[in-house]
């Protein structure tokens, strides 16, 4: 992922993009943890692995990134306003500090974590 300015050129690795939005997300007020993208009946999983980070996807689309995130919600919060939080914070954070343009973020509830129940 390159970012041209007046002054050079700056290069962040897909890696170091994935972990930030991990760290924004895992520290949002409300979840509980990452999750897996539910893909149930996918057996390239069982021999490719999930790929990198765990709950961040990003796939490349011609305005930019398309960066997809799974969570687990904390029972009793509002999920669409933390869902509204971490994108407006992944999409400032990728753009505008570290100059990755994003086309949209998603924000998928995987489930809720529920006090005494595992």
């Amino acid at each position: 992922m390159k970012h041209e300015k007046d002054l050079g050129t700056v290069t962040v690795s897909q890696k170091a993009a994935m972990q930030t939005v991990e760290y924004i997300t895992k520290n949002t007020d409300g979840i509980v943890r990452m999750a897996e993208k539910s893909r149930r009946g996918d057996i390239t999983r069982i021999f490719l692995g999930s790929g990198g980070t765990k709950g961040v996807y990003f796939n490349k689309t011609e305005d930019g990134f398309m960066i997809e995130i799974y969570v687990i919600c904390r029972y009793g919060i509002n999920a669409g306003e933390v869902c509204k939080k971490i994108s407006s914070e992944v999409r400032s954070e990728l753009q505008e500090n570290m100059g990755i343009p994003v086309s949209r973020v998603i924000v998928r509830v995987e489930g809720v974590d529920v006090p005494g129940r595992r």
